[in-house]
């Protein structure tokens, strides 16, 4: 959330979906002093169509909600390709009336699992919830606050569902606010549910700041990084190449905190192809010397956000150190 100046910057590039109106990005409400996304009633927004594609999904991130909401509302919403919700409502997480616990739907919808922790106090927690909807048995839900487990089962009969997106909402008469909002899938390998609990989470943003190599052409001046560098969106200035094989690369800021440790680094980029036919790209990310690429992807036709997960440095093939994050290059090659 802190990448972001403007409510409209949260959509553009298509990285969150406005789903309803009402909702707003507050550039000064976030866990650290940074921004963060407000709800003020039933409004949603919804992470990136297709970015999930499993039928397990995890999802972390700071909470605050600012008094218990008169019903029961459910905050986060799997759905599939069509925005549809699993029958029965199964995997929907819940903020609970009276109480002001979470709480997590099964199947039958009668089938409730109830958190300890009143969250409902005006003050930020750290959530972590697996929401699986996987049919038949053997489904593993999962949720722990501050680091204390709210509830932890498996259960059966969960209604089958292959989790497209996340619809993400508030609640009447209430203010909810989210930050550094996590989510990834089960396709890597492995349970997502072993993963739990990470413990808090912030999550940086870096921006370019120097140029390392120059092969796009650019829109104007004599700098590439600086026309990709913003955080609004500014389709006016960019840098183009349609000739396989150009690569840019930057230098970026460094942190401005010194993490205990790195989950991850994600490659961002915005990208458009305005011309006929198709053309691909990778991600480029060079570290110690080890340039890694990412998969060839087709360039969409309007402008979109990518992302590449780095979940290792590509030097050591181990967890990230901040000196390596502080001396990555990073950029963009044509396939």
């Amino acid at each position: 959330m802190d990448s972001y100046i403007t409510t409209a910057d949260v959509t553009a590039g298509g990285k969150w979906v406005n789903i309803t109106s009402g909702w707003s990005f507050n550039a000064t409400a976030g866990r650290n002093g940074g921004g963060a996304l407000q709800f003020t009633g039933a409004q949603t927004v919804a992470t990136k169509a297709g970015i999930l594609a499993a039928t397990e999904m995890c999802c972390a991130f700071w909470l605050k909600v600012s008094a218990i909401p008169a019903a029961t509302t459910g905050i986060i919403v799997p759905v599939d390709v069509n925005g549809n919700p699993p029958a029965s409502s199964t995997g929907i997480f819940q903020v609970a009336q009276t109480s002001g616990v979470l709480r997590q739907v099964a199947s039958p919808s009668s089938t409730i699992f109830t958190g300890t922790t009143n969250v409902c106090d005006n003050q930020w927690h750290w959530v972590e919830v697996d929401i699986e909807c996987a049919l038949g048995n053997g489904a593993t839900l999962i949720c722990y606050v501050d680091g204390v487990q709210q509830w932890s089962t498996t259960t059966s009969n969960v209604q089958g569902l292959t989790i497209d997106r996340l619809n993400i909402g508030g609640a009447a008469g209430v203010t909810i606010t989210y930050d550094d909002f996590m989510v990834w899938n089960n396709t890597a390998g492995g349970p997502v549910f072993s993963s739990l609990p990470l413990g808090p989470r912030q999550i940086t943003t870096l921006r370019p700041n120097a140029d390392v190599t120059q092969t796009f052409s650019r829109s104007s001046g004599s700098s590439n990084y600086s026309l990709v560098d913003e955080q609004t969106l500014d389709t006016a200035d960019y840098v183009e190449s349609g000739t396989s094989g150009d690569q840019d690369l930057y230098d970026f800021e460094n942190f401005s905190v010194s993490p205990a440790g790195i989950t991850d680094v994600g490659w961002n980029g915005t990208l458009v192809n305005p011309n006929p036919g198709t053309i691909n790209f990778q991600s480029s990310l060079k570290s110690g010397g080890n340039t890694s690429l990412g998969t060839s992807t087709i360039t969409p036709s309007a402008y979109q956000n990518k992302q590449v997960s780095y979940g290792t440095d590509p030097a050591t093939s181990a967890a990230w150190l901040a000196s390596a994050v502080n001396s990555v290059q990073a950029g963009i090659k044509v396939v």
